[in-house]
């Protein structure tokens, strides 16, 4: 059972539909993959795009396990007691430890420690949506196939390196700037982009900051759109 934008779940829900792991976590994990992502708003004021992590040692063996994956998670945000609203799949496209990155210079919570960058999967519910409905289930397949790897501390020191020479973020593409929305929603809404999308890549390249630009996440949707046509 895949579960739908917009309708909420409980947390006995959430395990049975990604498939097992804590019904506790905050990202419940199984055989060293995370399976999906838990947060309450009042915890991460930017989520779902920024979530702050703890001290925990599991809590931040999570988050950076998370990171180094490459697949999306659902994402499920918490609206009351138990009632967890499914808003999307994201990917994680960056982790840091970094105080710059930290509270108070980003009003995150004061006991968060690390913070991890999620964007949401491009076409991937639609995708999937569509492949369930012409799969014929219950067939063994053996597939083997190679992934290309990303830095997921590539983005946070992109972000970091932008507002270090800018004062603050803003869309390379339209212009539009990270002043131009509530404090809350302006680090958020803008997202990394690799000039030279990884996909086309025939070998291992080393990727420089000048390699990556930023951008708003509606330009970001439609240059990948785009790429596809």
């Amino acid at each position: 059972m895949k579960p739908e934008l917009g309708q909420h779940y409980n947390r006995i829900q959430i395990h049975e539909m990604v498939g097992g792991g804590s019904k506790q976590s905050y990202l419940p994990d199984r055989d060293g993959k995370i399976l999906c992502g838990c947060f309450d708003e009042k915890l991460n004021s930017k989520a779902p795009y920024e979530i702050d992590a703890g001290d925990g040692p599991k809590v931040l063996e999570g988050a950076r396990q998370l990171a180094k994956g490459n697949y999306a998670i659902p994402v499920f945000l918490k609206r009351k007691s138990n009632q967890w609203e499914y808003v999307d799949d994201f990917n994680c496209t960056g982790y840091s430890e970094h105080p710059d990155d930290l509270y108070p210079k980003k009003q995150r919570r004061p006991s968060a420690v690390a913070v991890f960058y999620l964007e949401r999967a491009f076409g991937e519910s639609e995708g999937k949506a569509a492949a369930e409905l012409l799969s014929q289930e219950g067939i063994r397949v053996l597939r083997t196939h190679f992934i290309k790897e990303r830095d997921p501390s590539l983005g946070a020191a992109k972000r970091r390196a932008f507002v270090e020479n800018h004062g603050f973020l803003f869309c390379e593409s339209c212009g539009i700037k990270q002043t131009d929305f509530p404090i809350d929603l302006g680090m958020s809404c803008f997202e990394v982009h690799h000039l030279l999308p990884i996909g086309e890549r025939i070998q291992q390249l080393a990727t420089r900051l000048s390699d990556l630009a930023i951008v708003c996440a509606n330009c970001h949707r439609m240059i990948h759109a785009e790429q596809k046509i």
